[in-house]
């Protein structure tokens, strides 16, 4: 193992069914980062949770880096759900964890997340199963009730808070003897490798590799934002964030950074090498008014992109990007050297920039069924006019919303109005 392996080793291990972190990943990332957060906060020392498919070396055979991280893990997390005991694999880890538990004679290495209701208490589950019995009788967290709840409502913080709380306590009293126990050879379990492909579909599409800074391999649906963050721009920003989600591909953004021990160019150059698409609106050019100088975020963050194009491995070369401007030829005043790329223009108007993002993925993805513009510009409509309401469910504003809680209102709305 690399020096970089050992040093990014985690100490927990979220164990979770494929479908459920795939239907609700833009929650539990926001939800897992700030757990993390919190335990750094209550410990004064990093805490990691490890999710494998953020975690996997490139170049790493898929069930050895699993077997990996549960030797180098010291905490368990599983995500209970309907289809947590129907996975082979979710099944196999928390059966390695109870048997590490076994050997050192502890019980506080395994913290359940009970998510969607199973009949975790219901008597014939737990005799028909005896891993549910086992789960029912440990001191579980209830996240049933905060799970479509607003993610910076008081009432999730509060809960996240108090589930850091146990964790940090549990870290705290973890033994030398634990650790080393932790790092025994793991049991042998089911190859998800192989399993991905006895059902014809392939690892990155059912459990996306991602890699580490440099050699990572980008998502296929996962694209870039690289916008102005002014309050006129706003308008376009959720229109953009809204058509990428409604076509069936993810919204990345500089905004959904939330973890403080990294440096934000670390972190805005780990999601450019997880983005095999980017959009780059190059629009404001004008001087700050109060500090009076031009802001260079976007055009800094442009140039990491190309750069990952030109330097980058064969995977990160195969990237696409789109650049926008408010005018036609515009860019040709103050940025010349891009000349020979197609840079649209929007004119400032939300509608031109779902259709010009809408075209533009619909031939570089590559899809034969995406959304007409005019559709997708109606369905947003439709969600402007109704977010109003589903903030006050949520006990919040539309002004109010964050990045990560408009991905996730967003998220939730399509569900229900699916195309």
């Amino acid at each position: 193992m690399t020096g970089e392996a050992k040093k990014r080793s985690p100490v927990a291990f979220l164990s979770y069914a494929h479908f459920d972190f795939e239907h609700n990943e833009p929650r539990l990332r926001r939800d897992m980062e700030f757990l993390r957060g919190e335990v750094r906060q209550q410990t004064g020392e990093e805490f990691l949770i490890f999710i494998d498919r953020e975690d996997i070396l490139w170049g790493q055979e898929w069930q050895a880096r699993i077997d990996n991280a549960l030797k180098e893990t010291t905490i368990l997390i599983p995500l209970i759900t309907p289809s947590f005991f129907k996975s082979p694999y979710c099944r196999d880890e928390l059966s390695t964890f109870l048997e590490l538990e076994a050997k050192v004679k502890r019980g506080a290495l395994i913290f359940p997340i009970y998510y969607v209701d199973m009949g975790l208490t219901d008597e014939s589950e737990q005799k028909r199963d005896k891993l549910v019995r086992y789960v029912a009788s440990r001191q579980y967290v209830d996240w049933q009730d905060i799970r479509l709840d607003a993610p910076s409502s008081p009432k999730v913080l509060k809960l996240l808070s108090a589930h850091a709380r146990q964790l940090a306590k549990a870290l705290k009293d973890a033994t030398p003897e634990t650790k080393k126990l932790a790092k025994r050879p793991a049991t042998k379990r089911p190859d998800r490798h192989a399993a991905s492909q006895s059902t014809g579909r392939s690892r990155t599409s059912s459990r996306p590799v991602i890699l580490p800074s440099g050699k990572r391999k980008p998502l296929e649906n996962h694209v870039f934002i690289n916008c102005p963050l002014d309050e006129q721009y706003r308008p376009l920003f959720e229109a953009l964030v809204f058509a990428i989600h409604d076509m069936g591909f993810v919204a990345r953004h500089a905004l959904e950074i939330t973890n403080p021990s990294r440096s934000r160019l670390e972190y805005m150059l780990t999601i450019i090498s997880e983005c095999k698409y980017a959009v780059h609106d190059i629009s404001r050019t004008e001087l700050d008014p109060v500090h009076r100088v031009p802001r260079f975020n976007v055009p800094l963050e442009l140039g990491l992109y190309l750069g990952s194009k030109v330097f980058g491995d064969g995977t990160q070369r195969s990237k696409n990007l789109l650049i926008m401007d408010k005018e036609p030829f515009r860019y040709q005043r103050f940025i010349s050297d891009l000349a020979g790329q197609d840079v649209l223009a929007h004119h400032n108007k939300p509608q031109e920039i779902i259709k010009n993002i809408r075209n533009w993925l619909r031939v570089v993805a590559g899809r034969e069924v995406i959304p007409g513009g005019q559709i997708l510009w109606n369905r947003y409509l439709r969600f402007k006019k109704e977010l109003p309401l589903i903030c006050r469910q949520l006990n919040t504003s539309v002004r109010d919303l964050t990045y990560l809680d408009l991905m996730f209102v967003i998220s939730e709305w399509q569900k229900s109005t699916s195309l």
